[in-house]
């Protein structure tokens, strides 16, 4: 069963912390200066954690900008990805997010065709993040594919 929750006190915010460590600075060698940044040392983020059977498996953040509300940090262990627990923590996101601005995220592009089944549409050109490519997407929900 998946169940996300946002994190409300300082356990559940270092499981958080130690999912990010293990998929993006352990995983794919983001490094810690780029991985845990200025929005996490200045609490400007809404931090959010996913169980599966009551284990924390899955992290994700959002946070406003001049831009808008961006969605940041999402991420799965990988031996827990292909259970939906990553769609979840989207949904859950822009469940709690007001819809009174644009919704944003900086994707990697291996994984642009997950953001587009959940709405997101590629903007502009593809640039380079913490040494890994991304693409810059729009939450378009109108536009969601239907696969």
């Amino acid at each position: 069963m998946i169940l996300i929750k946002r994190v409300e006190d300082g356990k559940e915010l270092e499981k958080h912390y130690a999912i990010r460590k293990a998929v993006f600075q352990d995983e794919q060698g983001v490094s810690e200066k780029d991985e845990y940044d200025k929005y996490d040392k200045a609490r400007q983020c809404r931090n959010y954690v996913a169980l599966w059977n009551n284990e924390v498996v899955g992290a994700a953040r959002w946070r406003h900008s001049k831009a808008g509300h961006k969605l940041e940090r999402i991420c799965v262990l990988p031996e827990y990805r292909g259970n939906g627990i990553g769609k979840a923590l989207v949904e859950r996101l822009l469940e709690d997010m007001p819809k009174n601005l644009q919704i944003y995220l900086g994707s990697q592009d291996a994984v642009v065709p997950f953001y587009e089944q959940l709405g997101f549409r590629v903007k502009g050109d593809a640039y380079w993040e913490a040494n890994i490519l991304h693409r810059f997407m729009k939450y378009k929900p109108e536009e969601t594919l239907r696969k």
